[in-house]
């Protein structure tokens, strides 16, 4: 008893010395994603990795400012978790890094990159952004976001490929994990699957192209569900996740290695 007094204690005191501007951002971080939390332990425990999480971001940001990584990091609704927890419940790809089928995404020179700018959303053929809740099946929204691309590209129709049939079709626990390559041939260390629809000049002045990038984290994550990965900067800064690319209806598995 005296011991788990001494660590609500702790939390606390750490919650304590953080900056009032920080405090008060994560009062607006609440408030924006509807979080709450039922033990003071608990709020100082989440202040704390927020608070931490802000200095990691801070830190990122001069890198990208100085163009050595590819993309702008922000307060999301994963703000106040663990990279282990984060990996745990919101990833879920498991694609073999050393695989022939893998290239490294700053090696990649698809036929999208080599005639300059091109957004297949405006061209109709992708789908609005889903949201995979707690669960790490990237996977399985992935697949079925190319698949929908390709048929949209190759008919000039748009069908509604759902990534919970894939689940329940593919014959394993959905929310553990999967190879997007193993579930792409069942319909014809990386941690999570998004899937490339557009390259851009609208780059922030850090690059003079970057890839656009279609997650499945919810429209409120990001840009609107989106984001931008600057091209020819090798490292996406994201630990061992990788993409999915789609050009014209050519799928390719790419690392961000």
């Amino acid at each position: 008893m005296r011991v788990w007094i001494f660590f609500i204690f702790g939390l606390v005191l750490a919650a304590a010395v953080i900056d009032q501007q920080t405090k008060e951002e994560f009062k607006e971080f609440l408030h924006k994603y509807g979080k709450h939390y039922d033990h003071a332990a608990e709020y100082a425990k989440r202040l704390g990795i927020f608070a931490k999480n802000k200095l990691k971001n801070l830190e990122h940001n001069l890198k990208y400012a100085n163009g050595t990584v590819g993309w702008k990091a922000g307060v999301t609704r994963f703000s106040d978790l663990t990279k282990e927890e984060f990996k745990k419940f919101f990833t879920g790809s498991q694609i073999d890094t050393n695989s022939t089928n893998v290239t490294p995404f700053n090696k990649f020179h698809g036929r999208s990159a080599k005639r300059g700018p091109i957004d297949w959303r405006d061209k109709g053929v992708v789908a609005p952004v889903r949201d995979q809740g707690q669960c790490g099946s990237c996977w399985s929204f992935a697949t079925t976001a190319i698949v929908e691309t390709c048929v949209g590209i190759n008919t000039a129709q748009m069908y509604d490929a759902s990534p919970y049939d894939l689940q329940d079709c593919f014959g394993q626990e959905p929310c553990k994990g999967a190879s997007p390559n193993d579930a792409l041939q069942y319909m014809q260390d990386l941690d999570h699957a998004v899937v490339t629809v557009a390259l851009t000049t609208d780059c922030d002045g850090v690059s003079d192209q970057c890839w656009v990038v279609r997650n499945s984290w919810g429209t409120e994550w990001g840009e609107s569900g989106y984001f931008r990965v600057a091209r020819g900067i090798a490292s996406m800064g994201l630990g061992p996740q990788g993409i999915y690319l789609a050009t014209g209806c050519s799928v390719q598995a790419v690392s961000s290695q």
